[in-house]
């Protein structure tokens, strides 16, 4: 069976748009947006992306607020949490 790692995938996310022709500052961007919801997971004991469900998305954006940064800031995050998860998966 095929363990769907986080961290694998997020290297083939960067491939992705960067086949897109996305701009190197959209693609830094997402990356660390990424890693750091990765780093989220990680501290919840998820490391099979399939193990992901909603609320996990709303407590990463929760922390982000509690930690002080920005609605615009946790949007952004949110954009690229969404934007990974809807790529075609290969």
């Amino acid at each position: 069976m095929e363990l769907y790692e986080p961290r694998q995938l997020i290297t083939k996310f960067v491939e992705y748009l960067s086949e897109l022709k996305k701009s190197q500052h959209t693609i830094i961007a997402y990356k660390k947006d990424l890693e750091q919801f990765v780093g989220f997971l990680v501290s919840q004991d998820k490391t099979d992306i399939r193990e992901v469900v909603k609320a996990d998305i709303d407590g990463f954006i929760q922390k982000l607020l509690t930690d002080n940064y920005t609605k615009k800031s946790a949007s952004r995050k949110l954009n690229s949490i969404r934007t990974f998860f809807q790529i075609p998966k290969k």
